[in-house]
């Protein structure tokens, strides 16, 4: 059983130095502001979780079911847009991804955005951070995008090994396994049904990963932001160890 947890936290004064390089409260506030739906993702709604074991936050991740062009022109009328690109490999990948970077205060502010098919099929949260409430996925479903990741052979990231570490040491009452899976199952299906991906029936999906994998990104700095001092290998080893217990 999933325990119930306040998903409410505070930003502190060291936050805002090493770890929010913007104003990341004042933007989610302006986000609820905009006339369509979407919900919170990424490394944000990590650190309701992860806490100190949680990676720097340089970007907000966004999930939605809008069309992007129409997202596009939102953006554009609400916010001093620099840059808007559908990403050109988001047809090999996803449905459909985005980068916007607005202009805020004179700086750069990095917003990523899919247009997810299982929108509907996500069960969002309410969260609050310095008192701003607004809706965001499940960590069940952050948790599923990451194992994911580990087990697609198109995208590998080191920090995704990083988080899933974190997540096998939290207390297993924070969140629900039979949820993860069902998320898992979603990109499965919708895998199968696209050819984009790799072709993994949901009764032989894939919960590990092997040592010879690659991983791409920065591992020193990653598991430093974390507070890791332990080897890629121990942290594969572990994961799979968890992992295993699904």
């Amino acid at each position: 059983m999933k325990e119930t947890i306040n998903n409410q936290i505070f930003v502190n004064k060291d936050d805002y130095q090493n770890q929010f390089k913007y104003d990341v409260c004042r933007i989610i506030e302006e986000l609820n502001k905009l006339p369509f739906d979407f919900y919170i993702s990424g490394g944000v709604i990590g650190k309701f979780f992860l806490k100190e074991r949680s990676r720097y936050i340089k970007d907000i991740d966004i999930v939605t079911n809008c069309d992007l062009k129409e997202v596009e022109m939102i953006f554009r009328k609400h916010f001093d847009v620099d840059e808007f690109i559908i990403s050109p490999f988001s047809k090999v990948l996803y449905a459909e991804t985005f980068i916007c970077l607005i202009r805020l205060d004179g700086n750069i502010i990095q917003i990523d955005g899919t247009k997810a098919e299982w929108f509907d099929r996500i069960k969002p949260e309410m969260y609050k951070l310095n008192g701003i409430s607004f809706k965001g996925v499940p960590f069940e479903y952050l948790i599923a995008t990451k194992i994911h990741a580990l087990i697609s052979e198109n995208e590998r990231p080191y920090k995704h090994l990083v988080d899933i570490y974190s997540v096998s040491k939290l207390d297993q009452s924070l969140f629900d396994k039979q949820e993860i899976k069902r998320y898992l199952e979603i990109y499965n299906a919708y895998e199968d049904k696209n050819k984009k991906l790799i072709n993994k029936p949901a009764a032989r999906l894939r919960l590990s990963i092997e040592e010879n994998k690659r991983f791409n990104g920065s591992e020193i700095l990653t598991t430093l932001q974390a507070g890791y001092n332990v080897s890629k290998e121990t942290m594969i080893e572990e994961v799979n160890k968890w992992l295993k217990t699904f």
